[in-house]
């Protein structure tokens, strides 16, 4: 998986201006919900412990995505896809951003 990394404050605010956020740990949690419901919660501790991260640890979402990618249901493996993307998408814009206001 790519390491992404936080842009700088000024390409953050620049990206949200359009509505895009890095995604959180909350964002890979309700995706769990969404898909597992009731099991969510089993489901979200498996991750966690698969990941070696707890919850607050927004430091930890790469490996919670890993986790996801990784885990034998494939509904899941789409979802961390789609976090991904989604980062990727937030740096990529990021650092356009950075080379057009420099």
């Amino acid at each position: 998986m790519t390491t992404l990394t936080a842009p700088t404050a000024p390409a953050a605010e620049y990206v949200a201006a359009y509505g895009l956020k890095l995604p959180q740990v909350a964002d890979a949690r309700r995706s769990v919900e969404r898909v597992y419901r009731d099991d969510a919660p089993k489901v979200w501790a498996e991750l966690l412990a698969t990941a070696g991260v707890h919850e607050r640890d927004e430091a930890g979402l790469e490996r919670i995505v890993a986790a996801m990618e990784a885990h034998p249901d494939g509904v899941l493996g789409l979802c961390a896809r789609s976090l991904v993307i989604r980062m990727s998408s937030f740096r990529r814009l990021a650092a356009t951003h950075a080379i057009v206001a420099a």
